[in-house]
């Protein structure tokens, strides 16, 4: 038997002829496509803030100082609460005693002397100068004094009365004055947030206006430099779609004895009958033979027999 030598067999893709332009349109889209520089967006992307905003970022950045002094003055004020005992309470009782006992102890005095005086003039008079008229002076001026003496006594009780009522007036007063400062501080400061609540809300709006035209520009931008890709997606696609066939050459380069040859020429014929060239279960049997000289694929025997059996052979026979 000659050298055996090995088959050759090519498998090329084909798609119809009407297609070719079509594929050569998008082959020439591509490499422009990737030849082609980048292309930067010049514009601007991000709005920036609006004044409103800018505004009540600033406000924001002065803290507390819109609002904070109203509260200090009601720490003030609460700062110069004091007890009674801790006060100084003559600040307190003198202005009483300055204003309505001292009064009324000079005229008491002016009218004691007043009333000695007539009294003088009258023993002067009687020249009764002596006992009696020392017992009547003396009994006035004793009159005198525990008059002044009630005096004082009514007169400082009734200042200390009016000393400790000032001083807790004085101390609700500061309490009232406390609470209003506290009080001017919170509206302020409500005001004041609310100001820039109010700013901020007002200023975003305006900022998402201006963010949705940044972006429209930056859309057409994009949709403008990606244009043709958008329009050689569909070529693709269409491209794709199609169905094209594929064709198969086997080419046997065998250069053995003319044995060889029929085989070979047998195995191209049973192979076209099984729907391609030796193949499925009808390639593998007739395959077996030429190998192994029909040996292992049972059926026929080129070298030691002349019929073929078809019940040993291994062919799907539905094929027949």
């Amino acid at each position: 038997m000659g050298k055996r030598k090995t088959q050759t067999q090519t498998v090329e893709n084909q798609i119809p002829s009407w297609l070719e332009g079509g594929s050569r349109q998008a082959i020439d889209s591509a490499r422009s496509i990737a030849d082609r520089p980048y292309t930067p967006y010049e514009g601007q992307r991000v709005a920036g803030l609006t004044p409103n905003e800018t505004a009540a970022i600033s406000m924001a950045g002065q803290g507390t100082s819109a609002y904070q002094p109203y509260y200090d003055k009601a720490a003030g004020a609460l700062g110069g609460l004091q007890s009674w005992l801790d006060v100084d309470q003559s600040a307190y009782m003198n202005p009483y005693i300055e204003q309505v006992l001292a009064p009324t102890a000079r005229r008491r005095q002016r009218a004691f002397d007043t009333e000695l005086s007539n009294l003088r003039s009258t023993a002067g008079m009687r020249d009764a100068f002596g006992g009696r008229h020392n017992v009547s002076e003396n009994l006035l001026r004793s009159e005198h004094e525990i008059g002044l003496d009630e005096l004082y006594g009514a007169g400082y009780g009734a200042a200390f009365d009016q000393a400790r009522g000032a001083f807790e007036a004085d101390q609700q007063r500061k309490l009232a004055e406390a609470g209003a400062y506290q009080s001017l501080g919170s509206e302020h400061r409500t005001a004041f947030n609310d100001s820039i609540r109010n700013m901020l809300q007002t200023g975003l709006v305006g900022r998402t206006q201006e963010q949705q035209a940044l972006d429209w520009e930056y859309f057409k931008h994009i949709e403008e430099r990606d244009w043709d890709i958008t329009n050689l997606q569909p070529l693709l696609e269409a491209l794709s779609s199609v169905p094209h066939g594929t064709t198969q050459t086997q080419t046997d380069t065998s250069s053995g004895g003319g044995l060889q040859q029929i085989l070979g020429l047998a195995s191209t014929v049973i192979g076209s009958i099984y729907g391609g060239p030796l193949g499925g279960a009808a390639g593998s049997a007739f395959g077996g033979m030429i190998n192994d000289g029909g040996g292992s694929g049972g059926g026929w025997d080129p070298l030691n027999s002349n019929t073929w059996d078809w019940n040993t052979a291994n062919l799907p026979m539905g094929g027949l």
